[in-house]
């Protein structure tokens, strides 16, 4: 294959295992800051407790997906968590305030997760 930086190719599962690192820790930052906080007054307690299931989910999930454990389990959910959020975005956020093409990136990159697998250093490599 003609490239331009051919040995750059030796790499690509390094470069993998780094994007797996990475999306697992925008997902883990996401979840704590959407984790409900004590001072927060619920709208409803149904709502509350989803809420609460939600950021459990995505926290979780992207430690799994940090440690490379279960990797194609955690792309699943956190491609559904994500979809909740490109949702959310849509409905509630004005226009100049969405964030559309993030979550777009994040569930392309998610959804890549379940086809290709942990890459570099993932626990679940060897199953």
């Amino acid at each position: 294959m003609l490239s331009l930086f051919q040995q750059l190719f030796d790499f690509q599962f390094l470069a993998l295992g780094a994007l797996r690192v990475i999306i697992a820790l925008i997902f883990i930052v996401e979840g704590y800051k959407k984790f409900p906080k004590k001072s927060e007054k619920a709208l409803s307690e149904k709502r509350h407790i989803y809420k609460i299931i939600l950021s459990c989910f995505e926290f979780i999930s992207g430690l799994f997906l940090l440690a490379g454990l279960f990797t194609q389990a955690a792309a699943v959910l956190l491609s559904f968590v994500t979809i909740k959020r490109i949702y959310n975005q849509y409905l509630y956020k004005p226009t100049n305030e969405r964030n559309l093409s993030f979550y777009l990136l994040l569930l392309a990159v998610t959804l890549f997760f379940l086809f290709s697998g942990p890459g570099a250093y993932g626990i679940d490599y060897p199953l």
